[in-house]
C-alpha cells in the first residue's frame, strides 16, 4: 500500500505574530532503521553534510511557495526519517551555499482510502533554534521585527523598513521590506552583504568581521521618514554582532495629519543633486561657476541626475500648478555669455491650456522619471495602524508639462513633497560615445490658470563618456615580452600614451610587479588645474612616459596608465578609468 503524505511547513524565528515556511526546499522521506529514536516528535535541524543516508528512500516532495507539500510514499512499514535539502528559499536571496540536514523521525497515522492507497497528514514545524541553525548553514541572515506605534502595542502596517549594518569603513544597506497587517517585517540578506570592505581596508578584516552585522533601521511611509536610527545604534547591546535570525521592535511616532506641509507655496528648482542652483538672492550661493561647471572641482554632469526642489500642490496665490523644464544647447560650449537666452514666459492656463515649446528649446520629456510628492493616508483598523502611501510620479506630456495632483485630501490624508522635481537621464541629451564638450541651459517653467512664471536659466555641461586611453611600451620582445636587466638589476622603460576626454581630472602612469609589490610611478602624471572653461581642447593629451633604473628581479610585471574625468551626478563622481596596461617579464 502507498501513502499520500501532505502537510505544511512552518518555522519560528522569534516573532509571535508571524512565522516563515520552508518554501523552495526539498523534503526526502526515508524508512527509519531500528537505531532511529522514535518517540514524541520534536522537529530540529541536524546537518548531514554530503554523506549518503543508509536507508531506503520512500519519496520526496518540493515545498510549494505557500509552504505546503504533498508526495506519495512507497509502502512505508514504520516510522519515516525526514531530511531537508535546500539551495535557496523562495523568499530569500541566493547565497551560493546549500544546506542538508535531518529534521526528525515521524510516525504516520494513515487513513485508508481503498485497498491500495492511504492518506496521512504531516506538518513540519521548526522551532526557532532549528530555523536559525538552518539559516546559518546557508549563510543566510534575517533581520526581522515589528514596527509599533509609539506608546502602544499596535503594529503599523504598510511602511517600509530598511536594515543597515554599521561598519568601521562604511554602513552597508542590507535590504528593505514592507510591514504586513501586524506591523511585522523580514529582511533577508546574504552574509557577503555585511562583510564587504573596500580594498584599502582589508587589513581591518579580522577586527571587523567578528560575529554578525551591527544592525540599525530606517522606517519610511513612502518618501516620508518615520524613524531614522543613527548608525551608532548598531553598537548597542542586542544589535551588535546580531545572530543569523534576529527580532527587533521599532517604535515610531504617528499622528493624525495636521497639514504641516502647506498646500500653497513657491515651487523652486533648488539644486542638481547636492549642487545648488538657487541664486544668492533666494537663499545662498550657487554651486556653479559662470561657465556652467560646478564651482567645486569644475565638473560636468553625467548619468542620471536629480533636479531637486519642493513642489507645492498650489502656487503662492492658491491656484493649481503644472511645471516643466526646457533645455537648449549652446552653440559654443566654451563661451560664458551669448548662450540661448531665456525662452518667453508661458501664457496663462486660461489663455492656453497646453503651451507649445518655444523655438530653439525642447521640453524634458524623454528620460524623465521620479516622483515629486507622496500622499500619506492614516487609519486605525482593528487596533492596527495602517499607513498608506501614494507616490505622485513626475510624468510629463509631449510638451514636458507635469500636472501636480489636485485631488481633495481626506481628513486622514496629507501631502509631502519628495524634494525632487524630476530625475533626468542625461544620455537623452548627450549619448555615450561623444568626446566633445557640450553645454546646455535649463529653465523651470510654471503655469497656473491665471499666469505663467519661470526661473532664471542655469547652464550645465553634460558628458557620458569614459576617458579613452592608449598605452604602448617600446622595445618589447615576443612571447612573454622578456626584458633583460642590467648588471645592476635594473631596466629602463619607455611608453607612448594618449588620454582623451574634454573634462579630464588627472592621469597617472605606473609600473609594478604583478603581485602588487614594487609599485612605482612613471614620469607621465598630471593633475589638471581648472583655470579655463574647458581643460583640454582638442580633448586629448599625448606623450611619452619613462622610468630609468627600475630595480627588478625575475618575475612578471605590468606597466600602464589610469585616468579620471571631472564628471558628477551632483551626488557622486565617476570612477577612475583604466588601467590600460601591458605585461612583460624579466629573466
Amino acid at each position: 500500500m502507498s501513502i499520500i503524505v501532505s502537510g505544511r511547513t512552518s518555522a519560528a524565528y522569534g516573532n509571535p505574530h508571524r512565522r516563515q515556511t520552508l518554501a523552495g526546499a526539498t523534503l526526502y522521506f526515508y524508512a527509519a532503521s531500528a537505531d532511529d529514536e522514535v518517540g514524541r516528535l520534536r522537529w530540529g535541524f541536524h546537518p548531514l553534510g554530503q554523506e549518503p543516508i543508509e536507508a531506503r528512500l520512500l519519496g520526496q516532495a518540493e515545498v510549494a511557495p505557500d509552504g505546503s507539500f504533498s508526495t506519495k510514499l512507497t509502502t512505508p512499514k514504520g516510522p519515516v526519517v525526514v531530511v531537508l535539502h535546500v539551495k535557496r528559499f523562495g523568499y530569500a536571496p541566493d547565497t551560493g551555499k546549500e544546506a542538508r540536514g535531518l529534521l526528525g523521525v515521524a510516525t504516520l497515522s494513515a487513513q485508508p482510502v481503498d485497498g491500495e492507497i492511504a492518506v496521512a497528514r504531516l506538518d513540519v514545524d521548526l522551532p526557532r533554534s532549528a530555523y536559525c541553525a538552518l539559516l546559518a548553514a546557508l549563510d543566510l541572515w534575517l533581520a526581522a521585527g515589528r514596527v509599533l506605534a509609539s506608546g502602544t502595542p499596535s503594529g503599523v502596517s504598510g511602511v517600509q523598513v530598511t536594515a543597515f549594518d554599521r561598519d568601521i569603513t562604511q554602513d552597508d544597506e542590507l535590504g528593505t521590506a514592507t510591514t504586513d497587517a501586524t506591523g511585522s517585517f523580514e529582511v533577508f540578506f546574504a552574509g557577503a552583504e555585511f562583510r564587504k570592505l573596500p580594498g584599502s581596508f582589508l587589513g581591518l578584516q579580522s577586527l571587523e568581521l567578528v560575529g554578525g552585522p551591527d544592525l540599525f533601521f530606517h522606517v519610511r511611509a513612502g518618501t516620508v521618514p518615520l524613524l531614522e536610527e543613527p548608525s551608532k545604534m548598531g553598537r548597542h547591546s542586542g544589535r551588535e554582532n546580531s545572530k543569523s535570525c534576529s527580532y527587533n521592535e521599532l517604535s515610531v511616532v504617528l499622528s493624525q495629519p495636521t497639514g504641516s506641509v502647506p498646500e500653497s507655496g513657491p515651487t523652486i528648482w533648488s539644486a542638481i543633486g547636492d549642487v545648488r542652483v538657487i541664486p544668492e538672492t533666494l537663499g545662498g550661493p550657487t554651486g556653479f561657476d559662470p561657465d556652467g561647471l560646478t564651482s567645486a572641482g569644475k565638473k560636468a554632469f553625467y548619468s542620471r541626475i536629480k533636479l531637486k526642489g519642493a513642489v507645492f500642490r498650489k502656487f503662492v496665490d492658491g491656484q493649481p500648478i503644472r511645471y516643466r523644464f526646457l533645455v537648449a544647447e549652446w552653440g559654443d560650449p566654451k563661451a560664458i555669455v551669448g548662450g540661448p537666452g531665456m525662452p518667453p514666459l508661458p501664457s496663462s492656463g486660461a489663455a492656453d491650456p497646453d503651451p507649445a515649446v518655444p523655438a530653439g528649446w525642447r521640453a524634458l520629456s524623454d528620460g524623465v522619471s521620479g516622483a515629486y510628492g507622496t500622499i500619506i493616508g492614516f487609519a486605525i483598523v482593528g487596533g492596527v495602524f495602517q499607513v498608506t502611501s501614494l507616490s505622485l510620479a513626475a510624468s510629463p506630456n509631449a510638451r514636458g508639462w507635469i500636472e501636480v495632483d489636485q485631488r481633495v485630501l481626506g481628513p486622514t490624508e496629507s501631502y509631502a513633497p519628495t524634494g525632487e522635481l524630476l530625475r533626468l537621464d542625461t544620455t537623452k541629451l548627450v549619448p555615450a560615445g561623444g568626446l566633445s564638450a557640450r553645454k546646455f541651459s535649463l529653465v523651470l517653467q510654471l503655469q497656473t490658470p491665471s499666469g505663467g512664471y519661470q526661473q532664471a536659466a542655469q547652464a550645465i555641461h553634460v558628458n557620458n563618456e569614459q576617458v579613452r586611453l592608449e598605452f604602448a611600451l617600446a622595445g618589447l620582445g615576443a612571447g612573454c615580452n622578456p626584458l633583460s636587466p642590467t648588471a645592476a638589476g635594473t631596466i629602463d622603460l619607455s611608453a607612448a600614451f594618449t588620454v582623451v576626454h574634454p573634462y579630464l581630472r588627472r592621469y597617472d602612469t605606473y609600473v609594478r610587479r604583478h603581485d602588487g609589490v614594487s609599485h612605482q610611478a612613471m614620469s607621465a602624471s598630471e593633475v589638471f588645474d581648472p583655470t579655463s572653461p574647458i581643460w583640454l581642447d582638442p580633448p586629448s593629451k599625448s606623450g611619452t612616459a619613462t622610468i630609468t633604473g627600475y630595480a627588478v628581479e625575475p618575475c612578471s610585471y605590468e606597466a600602464g596608465i589610469t585616468a579620471s574625468a571631472r564628471l558628477t551626478t551632483g551626488e557622486s563622481d565617476i570612477d577612475t578609468a583604466g588601467p590600460r596596461r601591458q605585461s612583460f617579464c624579466v629573466r
